[in-house]
């Protein structure tokens, strides 16, 4: 049994239905975004949009928004319950800053906290998923631009 098995089993026990729905929809949200960022549809600039490969990345695109929405709905948890949910607190804090990184990169001195705004957010994401169990699945999202371009310098 794997360990995202364990905990919805410990969980499903303690009538814990929140933190099976958490682990739940991290389990989903992996797997389409895996999916969707391993067609090479997706890393394509203007691609011609009626092609059948279009239609089928479309469709998983449209799986990851799902999957995605799940997950947020999911993590709209208070803070300071238990290890699980301040995990899935923080993700979604660093998620709304991230968002507004936009903003901090109107200038080049204010560049750099977007940087660290997005670090703090794949460290929360990966700490969540470590957390639901699902460490063994989860690939940060720089993993597929490195897996996509390897002669990429950083």
């Amino acid at each position: 049994m794997k360990k995202w098995e364990e905990l919805i089993e410990k969980y499903r026990k303690e009538h814990y239905q929140s933190a099976i729905d958490i682990i739940e929809c991290a389990k989903r949200y992996i797997e389409t975004n895996h999916a969707a960022r391993s067609n090479p549809c997706g890393w394509l600039s203007c691609p011609p949009r009626d092609t059948p490969q279009w239609k089928e990345y479309e469709i998983l695109r449209e799986n990851y928004n799902k999957a995605y929405s799940d997950l947020w709905m999911a993590t709209d948890v208070e803070y300071g319950s238990n290890e699980l949910t301040n995990a899935a607190w923080e993700w979604r804090y660093w998620s709304v800053m991230a968002r507004k990184c936009c903003f901090y990169q109107e200038s080049m001195l204010t560049s750099r906290l977007a940087g660290k705004t997005m670090n703090q957010l794949h460290k929360a994401e990966a700490e969540l998923m470590e957390i639901c169990g699902l460490s063994e699945l989860y690939n940060s999202p720089c993993s597929y631009i490195e897996k996509q371009f390897p002669n990429l310098k950083t």
